[in-house]
């Protein structure tokens, strides 16, 4: 937003414009993150679903303020039940991980398997490259893979790496030990 614009944007937010209380969020977010938290609270207390989503990974990592992994949850349930998936893949790592919840790869997966049939991109991308590290799956992986790269750009970069035979799976390989 520019400069020209902050104080609109928050005399905007003082009077509860949840669109604007998390774009105020956002542009205050690399100078002062606990300001950024406080209208991230703000907005997701007003129904704004990418706020509650933000504030909640937020809340996980203890940017602008404690880290709180029981709220982080709490919230990208809520996110989640409002169709954000954002939240669902976060909820669904933080399965697979047993990050605050009970560990349960299963439910884990059928969580990002929900959000690729709505229509997430990134979430058909994740499935793609667990996909291609399955035993026979590399096919199967690299078509997913070129149908996630149709609105996500780095699905595109991991299909283009390379045409050669089992290039897919070591670079599926590379970022999945990058993530652990």
């Amino acid at each position: 937003m520019p400069p020209a614009n902050i104080s609109e944007l928050r005399s905007r937010a003082a009077k509860g414009d949840p669109d604007a209380q998390f774009a105020l969020a956002a542009s205050l977010s690399g100078e002062d993150p606990e300001a950024a938290r406080h209208w991230l609270e703000r907005a997701a207390e007003n129904g704004q679903s990418n706020a509650l989503f933000t504030l909640s990974a937020s809340k996980i990592s203890g940017v602008g303020g404690e880290a709180d992994l029981s709220g982080a949850i709490e919230g990208l349930t809520r996110a989640k039940e409002g169709g954000n998936s954002d939240a669902l893949r976060l909820l669904a790592a933080l399965t697979a991980l047993g990050r605050g919840v009970k560990e349960d790869w299963s439910a884990a997966l059928a969580m990002i398997a929900d959000a690729a049939k709505a229509g997430d991109a990134a979430a058909l991308r994740e499935i793609a490259i667990l996909n291609i590290q399955a035993p026979g799956g590399e096919n199967d992986g690299a078509g997913l893979m070129r149908q996630a790269g149709r609105t996500d750009g780095f699905a595109v970069s991991f299909s283009k790496l390379s045409t050669a035979p089992g290039a897919n799976r070591l670079a599926g390989q590379n970022i999945l030990t990058g993530c652990r």
